[in-house]
């Protein structure tokens, strides 16, 4: 007959006041929870763009400039220069080419509903625009297109054409009071080839003091 021995096993279980919560507490070097995924790379906020100049900048303006001042009769001018003549009987002008159309056109842009010119067969027109203004104290009469030429490389001059520039003028000649202005219109009508090379005005033909050249070319 088989004996059976009973062993008594006790299993101690610490009170609260034993337990050293000290040890329980989760351990520092325990690793530290990752993400599953990778997060975004930084991307730094880009700075804004300097500014480039343009390879084809648009041209600057240039402020308007002044006519040239006018000077005292005498030799042959550049078109864009004016003179002071004396008249006759105390009058005193200034004197300025303010548009040389050559070939002239047949109607006239200023005065679209104006008459319409046409030269000869084998011969243009030519028109020469002069301002006047009296810069004296006398007045005086604007008809300044009496007595004009246009002269050739050849030495040939052309007198003004008296019907043409009649037709051309948007008033006839009036008294000009000191400190006033106006513009006279000449037309000529020369050979279809010349070579016109100045413009002759004369306030007085023959007095070298009331007559003046203009450069045309």
């Amino acid at each position: 007959m088989v004996g059976i021995t009973a062993v008594a096993v006790h299993i101690h279980q610490p009170s609260d006041d034993e337990i050293d919560y000290r040890r329980t507490a989760p351990s520092r070097d325990l690793p530290r929870w990752q993400p599953n995924y990778d997060p975004l790379p930084y991307v730094p906020t880009p700075a804004p763009p300097t500014w480039i100049p343009p390879d084809n900048p648009l041209p600057t303006t240039q402020a308007p400039t002044s006519p040239p001042a006018a000077v005292p009769v005498g030799g042959v001018l550049p078109s864009d220069v004016g003179v002071i003549m004396k008249g006759d009987s105390g009058e005193q002008m200034e004197l300025r080419l303010v548009r040389i159309a050559n070939p002239a056109p047949a109607v006239d842009p200023d005065n679209p509903s104006g008459a319409e010119l046409q030269p000869r067969l084998g011969y243009r027109l030519v028109s020469i625009t002069v301002q006047v203004k009296n810069t004296g104290g006398v007045p005086f009469l604007t008809d300044i297109e009496k007595h004009t030429w246009l002269v050739d490389r050849a030495g040939n001059t052309y007198t003004r054409n008296v019907k043409l520039t009649e037709a051309r003028q948007l008033h006839p000649a009036s008294q000009l009071n000191p400190d006033s202005w106006n513009s006279r219109e000449i037309v000529f009508e020369v050979r279809g080839g010349a070579d016109l090379t100045r413009f002759r005005l004369s306030t007085h033909p023959g007095a070298a003091a009331q007559t003046q050249d203009w450069r045309l070319s």
